[in-house]
């Protein structure tokens, strides 16, 4: 549900399909009315789009302009006296493309939640509608298996598709923040990119060995960057309140003006951020995925065509993304041609312990099958439940593998690829190779590592 100060309008309640050719491209009008160069037909319809410059914006006013709007503290984190020609570096950059999305999603079929990503849109055009220029947010917010990352690299990947085509500069990022190690990984890795062929910059930052001084520097870089160009989109997954607290004075705070005018998309589990006039706030934690998309994704995952089957399936394991999707990929593993075991042994695992949310007793299940057929992904799940819930560089999974199975990492990195609930870590988005779990899946490989332990001593 929304919780936006503004009023429900006729696209929140469109498929996400129908929003190119409709009415949004009105809510859109204010940044683009007044661009420069660009006429009225020219203008994309669609409000994944963000606007140009204003008419008469040279890059010498840009530059006075950013100057003007520097907040007082960010004389705490200066980086260069000089930085060439502004006006070529101007240029330069109207004709960047940078795509860095997403880090962590499932290699699994993700079935497109139209009506979620429909929310999500409508929400960035009424916040657009209203401010025509600076920094606007849209939060999402939900319980861990909710679907909120994935939904997130959706919507970033059809703001991609839509804005590619039509601007020369685009710059999207996903930036994790779970915590400040991710976070400044995360921030290193798109200022490489906004900086190619300037790495002094970022070669500073990264000798700094204070974290937050290090995140100071690094929000500082990108920031004056992305305050040149007329088109940027960052996604902060998974932000924590230690994390929030930490970037306040220095991330694109909501309503900013220093930033120029850019969307930002953020994940939590809990309301990191509240509805004020730049900020909407939308829970898609609570109910899960619409009953039609949670019963097409179990239909698919569990390769088991039969619809109402697979409805009463999801009465048993709910409708958020996780538990379905676990669920239909054990139906797929056991070969199981109907539903019927897979809901009685999620039950039983249920009454076993209360406290096992249905999401839990999906990952359990999940991985207990697995476990059971694969030596490699034993040892790999039992790493990894061992460690903290953060992901582990491969390099070391590899290493742990071979103290067992020596002589076979091409074969454990082929068993990492193509397992659904292993997330690898994408060159292009990660300064080393990772290999990670949604949380959720972490705290059931946790509860399972002991008696994994045991069983490869044995």
């Amino acid at each position: 549900m929304l919780q936006c100060e503004y009023s429900s309008t006729d696209v929140a309640k469109q498929p996400a399909e129908e929003l190119d050719s409709n009415g949004d491209e009105k809510m859109l009008s204010k940044r683009f009315s007044d661009s420069e160069g660009v006429s009225a037909s020219a203008r994309p319809t669609t409000t994944l789009l963000a606007g140009l410059p204003r008419r008469g914006t040279t890059a010498n006013e840009l530059r006075d302009a950013n100057l003007r709007k520097t907040p007082s503290n960010e004389k705490l984190v200066e980086l260069s006296s000089s930085e060439g020609s502004f006006d070529s570096d101007m240029n330069s950059q109207l004709k960047m493309q940078i795509q860095l999305i997403p880090s962590n999603t499932p290699s699994h079929y993700i079935h497109r939640r139209s009506s979620e990503l429909s929310q999500i849109t409508a929400a960035f055009a009424a916040l657009q509608d209203k401010h025509p220029s600076g920094v606007i947010t849209v939060s999402l917010t939900g319980d861990s298996g909710s679907g909120k990352s994935v939904l997130a690299s959706q919507f970033a990947n059809a703001y991609n598709e839509k804005t590619i085509a039509h601007q020369p500069t685009v710059v999207i990022s996903t930036i994790e923040a779970k915590n400040l190690v991710m976070l400044n990984n995360a921030l290193t890795v798109l200022a490489l990119k906004l900086f190619a062929g300037d790495s002094d910059i970022v070669r500073r930052c990264d000798g700094v060995e204070n974290a937050e001084r290090k995140m100071q520097l690094l929000f500082e870089a990108i920031r004056k960057r992305l305050a040149l160009l007329p088109n940027w989109f960052l996604v902060f997954d998974d932000l924590s309140e230690s994390v929030r607290d930490a970037i306040r004075l220095y991330w694109p705070e909501p309503g900013c003006q220093n930033w120029g005018s850019g969307y930002v998309l953020v994940t939590s589990q809990k309301s990191v951020l509240h509805d004020d006039p730049f900020v909407c706030v939308i829970d898609v934690g609570t109910k899960g995925m619409e009953e039609d998309d949670a019963v097409h994704l179990a239909m698919k995952l569990s390769n088991i065509s039969n619809h109402f089957q697979c409805r009463g399936a999801i009465d048993v394991i709910g409708r958020l993304p996780l538990s379905v999707s676990n669920a239909a990929l054990l139906v797929h593993l056991q070969n199981e041609s109907d539903w019927n075991l897979c809901t009685e042994e999620l039950q039983k695992l249920r009454e076993s312990d209360s406290t096992h949310s249905k999401q839990l007793v999906s990952c359990i299940a999940f991985a207990d099958a697995v476990v059971s057929k694969n030596d490699i992904l034993r040892l790999v799940f039992t790493l990894l439940g061992c460690l903290a819930a953060a992901p582990v560089p491969t390099e070391c999974v590899l290493q742990f593998v071979a103290t067992w199975i020596p002589n076979r990492d091409e074969d454990v990195k082929n068993e990492i690829a193509s397992c659904p609930a292993l997330h690898r870590s994408s060159p292009a988005t990660s300064l080393i190779q990772t290999v990670t779990v949604h949380e959720m899946f972490h705290t059931a490989l946790s509860r399972r590592c002991t008696e994994w332990i045991a069983s490869s001593s044995s």
